[in-house]
């Protein structure tokens, strides 16, 4: 059923925005993602629900009724989670403030850095990767949220189900439990789900958890930068430092104006210097 809704959130989110290449955009997959999914939900329907040329996409007769429903179930069913993440009181969305410069420079990165620490997104990617320690295999677990920011990491000498239980459990003693898990096809990650936490949406597919297979480039380019690493203890060590360190010096560029992360680089370094100089007194 899952599965299901994901293909019709996809296609509405097509013939809403009238093309393929801005709805993945929009949904954070990639393209040939999206024309997958539309065309596994025409072959369940057994009908054309849109018309694609080279200069745009169109509903159907049938697309169009079918558009109208479906907006009205999700909008419904994403009510439903609202409700039920008010329940539980959970943070989620957008946070925006407005404050002079003096007081934000001031001010602000320390309080935000504590706000995000207390309340992570309730969406998290979890993904693995191997490095080879002394000609050894080994895995390190890693888990992000919907910011970028990384949660939780492990290293372990396996990936099978046991190891995904001890990696859930770590990570949700100390945050909770999300609203979503995003993973890749590793069946262990379903085994671990069923057996913890049977009731979070687990959305399993490689093209969805780009997220968290980016974040290892930079473990991959510490790596070299060190020589590979000496044993797994100093790997957990070390990634566990540098992980939440660098999250406070890569303020996502590409999101940013020159002068925004001119500013966003400069709070930083006074916020590393004032824990520094806190930790040093």
């Amino acid at each position: 059923m899952t599965g299901r809704i994901e293909r019709i959130r996809v296609f509405v989110k097509v013939a809403e925005l009238n093309g393929f290449a801005a709805a993945a955009r929009e949904l954070g997959v990639t393209r040939s993602i999206a024309t997958r999914y539309v065309s596994e939900l025409e072959g369940e329907l057994g009908a054309q629900l849109l018309v694609r040329t080279t200069r745009k996409v169109s509903t159907t007769v049938a697309g169009r009724l079918y558009l109208e429903r479906m907006q009205t179930l999700l909008a419904d069913l994403d009510r439903a989670d609202e409700l039920i993440n008010q329940q539980h009181a959970t943070l989620s969305g957008e946070l925006r403030l407005s404050a002079p410069v003096s007081f934000g420079q001031r001010f602000l990165p320390r309080v935000l850095a504590e706000f995000r620490e207390r309340a992570p997104s309730d969406k998290w990617h979890l993904d693995e990767v191997v490095i080879s320690i002394r000609g050894r295999k080994h895995w390190l677990w890693r888990a992000i949220d919907a910011n970028g920011d990384v949660l939780e990491i492990l290293m372990q000498s396996r990936r099978n189900g046991h190891a995904a239980k001890r990696f859930l459990m770590k990570l949700m003693k100390r945050w909770g439990v999300p609203r979503v898990l995003v993973t890749d096809k590793l069946r262990s990650y379903g085994v671990a789900v069923r057996g913890i936490c049977p009731s979070v949406d687990h959305r399993s597919h490689k093209g969805l958890n780009n997220r968290s297979e980016a974040s290892h480039r930079h473990t991959r380019r510490r790596e070299k930068v060190m020589g590979r690493f000496k044993s797994p203890r100093q790997a957990q060590q070390f990634l566990s430092v540098h992980d939440q360190t660098a999250t406070i010096f890569r303020p996502k560029r590409h999101r940013l104006s020159a002068a925004s992360y001119r500013h966003a680089r400069a709070d930083a370094f006074s916020l590393w210097n004032s824990y520094a100089a806190e930790m040093s007194a």
